[in-house]
């Protein structure tokens, strides 16, 4: 169970400088349910 919190992926070309992962990718891992983060609102369902 450890070993899913700690088993992060970062993509060979991305760098910190780059901002976040998020935005490296244009895609959050939470998808369409993420579209509303900027507001402080997370849809459940």
């Amino acid at each position: 169970a450890e070993r899913k919190a700690v088993n992060k992926y970062y993509p060979p070309d991305w760098t910190p400088n780059k901002g976040s992962i998020n935005k490296f990718k244009g895609t959050h891992a939470l998808r369409e349910r993420a579209r509303k983060l900027h507001m402080g609102i997370l849809i459940i369902r």
